[in-house]
């Protein structure tokens, strides 16, 4: 069954998207990237809020900016965080870094790879190495990680500005992709400035999630969370969802 999950910015839009049927709250700051990580006191606000209706995700940001201050604030109770990968194709030993992030999230939050579909432009790790790097995280046990490296996978856009996730992989890319993450028993997100039209065609993957903010907002991704806009998702993922159940069930 595919969810909706929104992303927010603070309280008052998390409020608004649970309220309205959101399945997952994803807290970031769009003005700060692609996953721009909230002030620890935001991030607190709406946890609180939130109180375990529905669960959270948190942006932390890029991995190269990402410091072990930055995880001391992390606050307890979020179901996930996920930290972007931008840059690191030319960073030597950005598995070890990755892995050394991880292993600083709380005991009850897991962690999401993050998967650029331009990840060329972003000078990020290929989805290809990003997986080898979970695999070998989870075959050798790094600092003796007892649950899975990763929980999910994200697959998002970096440049906001060159398009959404579909101007990048196609649906035959993103079909064999999909494939492959459930071999690995992960969750599989899919993101990056999605539309009705794009959603539509992503539900037929069958994803555990799609993500949107742009599309839940007046004003764009930067703009204010619409009440409606996130109760027109909400009935597009679940009413698409349904439809497709039932013509699988025909004999």
């Amino acid at each position: 069954m595919t969810r909706l999950l929104v992303s927010v910015r603070d309280a008052h839009e998390a409020q608004i998207a649970v309220d309205s049927g959101a399945d997952l709250i994803d807290l970031k700051e769009p003005e700060r990237g692609p996953l721009g990580a909230v002030d620890p006191f935001v991030a607190e606000e709406c946890l609180r809020m939130v109180d375990g209706r529905v669960p959270v995700s948190l942006a932390l940001g890029e991995l190269l900016e990402f410091g072990s201050t930055d995880a001391r604030q992390m606050p307890p109770g979020a179901a996930f965080a996920k930290l972007g990968l931008a840059g690191c194709a030319e960073h030597a030993d950005w598995q070890g870094l990755w892995a050394a992030a991880r292993s600083q999230f709380t005991a009850d939050t897991d962690a999401v790879a993050v998967i650029y579909a331009d990840w060329q432009a972003a000078a990020a790790p290929s989805p290809e190495d990003v997986l080898e790097a979970i695999a070998d995280s989870e075959r050798a046990g790094v600092n003796g990680q007892v649950r899975r490296p990763c929980r999910a996978v994200l697959v998002d856009t970096f440049d906001k500005s060159a398009g959404g996730l579909l101007d990048h992989w196609t649906i035959d890319d993103l079909s064999k992709f999909a494939r492959r993450v459930r071999q690995t028993e992960m969750l599989l997100v899919l993101a990056g400035s999605l539309d009705h039209k794009a959603i539509k065609a992503l539900l037929s993957l069958a994803p555990d999630y799609v993500g949107v903010r742009r599309a839940a907002c007046v004003g764009g991704r930067n703009g204010r969370l619409d009440a409606s806009q996130v109760r027109r998702l909400c009935e597009l993922v679940r009413g698409e969802v349904v439809k497709r159940e039932k013509v699988e069930a025909l004999p």
